[in-house]
């Protein structure tokens, strides 16, 4: 199964306006817009898409209408399965890190986990520590892919053979990150430079706003006229003052002119 190559969208999961019931019959709109934009794959119920919000029947409703409106349109449908004690596990383990300066190397995990989990094919790497991405992608003669999380690192990663990518951005801004993709490929790296630039434009406007990828890139698809209902609870919406001033910052950094 080739996972190497590409840019992933991480969605958000559509909810009625009461943040409850899910929205599975604008999905297909969603994969409409992600394809306008050159996005062909998308990683289900991750983080943006509130996965540990849900319960598992919602989960298997979700994954099971992205594979029912994606076929045949989408390269690559990836399901996030984690669950929500895995969840707190993990925000355990990065508190305690915090206290212990003590950080797990992907590189490492690979190592040994080779000799243990055959049915591994690889990580995502929600990390700025690109020395260990690229170690990691060399574990066991290449047999890993590396998908990196970090939206802003995309050209860094490209440069260093990390040829996949996952994240919420890609939602909204896919068509100037693949011309990034392009623009590296055809080896015009003042272009691919360029663009990245405008992509942490973008991406610096997403921050202003909390950074939350739920709740914020909720708001980007309202602004493209693709109403994704609110974020399900702890998360909460921008407020339509937020909204307003996000559209005029968009507006001012040029984001609907190629829309």
């Amino acid at each position: 199964m080739d996972f190497q190559l590409g840019l992933a969208a991480a969605p958000v999961t559509p909810l009625y306006k009461n943040g409850e019931l899910i929205n599975v019959s604008i999905i297909g709109k969603y994969i409409d817009i992600l394809l306008e934009q050159g996005i062909r794959r998308v990683y289900v119920n991750g983080c943006t898409g509130e996965g540990p919000s849900f319960n598992v029947q919602e989960r298997k409703l979700v994954a099971e209408k992205w594979l029912e409106y994606g076929r045949n349109k989408l390269d690559k449908i990836i399901i996030q399965i984690g669950g929500t004690n895995m969840k707190d596990s993990q925000e355990l383990a990065v508190h305690a890190q915090s206290y212990t300066g003590v950080n797990i190397k992907v590189e490492e995990f690979l190592e040994a986990a080779q000799h243990k989990l055959p049915s591994l094919v690889g990580v995502k790497y929600s990390h700025n520590d690109l020395y260990d991405a690229t170690q990691s992608t060399l574990v066991g003669g290449g047999k890993y892919f590396v998908s990196l999380g970090e939206d802003e690192l995309l050209l860094s990663g490209l440069v260093l053979g990390i040829k996949s990518s996952i994240g919420s951005t890609y939602n909204y801004c896919g068509k100037v990150n693949c011309s990034i993709v392009e623009a590296y490929n055809k080896q015009d790296m003042d272009l691919a430079r360029k663009l990245q630039l405008e992509a942490h434009q973008y991406l610096k406007i997403f921050m202003k706003y909390g950074g939350n990828a739920a709740a914020v890139t909720r708001a980007f698809f309202i602004l493209l006229g693709l109403d994704v209902g609110p974020p399900r609870l702890p998360n909460k919406p921008l407020t339509n003052e937020e909204l307003k001033l996000l559209k005029i910052d968009l507006q001012n950094a040029g984001f609907f002119d190629s829309k």
